[in-house]
């Protein structure tokens, strides 16, 4: 990635400009491995299913949570001045997330303090929203699908603030200074 950084500053992109066709080819990416994920946990595997009007705000979910990961590494490569160091902190919140969030370690053995932790992970609340509308066959009509929709959606809109935030605050957040 330095390479081609550096060529693409050299040859006049701007970090914005960057940025943008970063989190396009992301989109791109995102929706093809979803597509696929999807494909072969409900297709391949005969897990439940109860479509309804929910799959919409499903596909919606998956995508913020994506633009969420998105986010957090944009966050920990403009906060870290060395890429061990991101990529130390990705691995740690991922792996975190993943165990914290029921994943890995099922909620109801964790620890009274983990499981108040847990509680308020995005991935925690945007998976029991997406196991509503995929189990349950729930819609936007039902209070926990708007609270676990609303939540997730407005952990991206914090991330999103505060990597402005920290771009105003910090100058050439993303350049690599050798």
């Amino acid at each position: 990635m330095d390479g081609i950084l550096g060529r693409s500053m050299f040859a006049g992109v701007t970090i914005l400009e960057l940025l943008i066709s970063m989190f396009c080819v992301s989109n791109a990416l995102i929706v093809g491995h979803s597509f696929i994920s999807i494909i072969i946990a409900y297709v391949l595997y005969p897990n439940p299913f109860i479509l309804s009007s929910g799959i919409f705000m499903y596909i919606i979910l998956v995508i913020i949570m994506s633009w969420i990961g998105f986010l957090f590494g944009l966050l920990a490569a403009g906060l870290t001045p060395a890429k061990s160091f991101g990529v130390h902190i990705m691995n740690g919140w991922a792996l975190s997330q993943m165990l914290l969030s029921g994943g890995v370690w099922p909620i109801d053995g964790q620890a009274k303090l983990l499981k108040s932790v847990s509680e308020l992970l995005p991935m925690r609340l945007a998976g029991n929203t997406m196991n509503d509308i995929a189990l349950k066959g729930w819609t936007l009509d039902n209070p926990s699908v708007i609270y676990g929709t609303t939540a997730t959606f407005a952990h991206a809109l914090l991330l999103l603030l505060v990597l402005l935030g920290l771009s105003k605050v910090k100058r050439d957040m993303w350049v690599i200074h050798k």
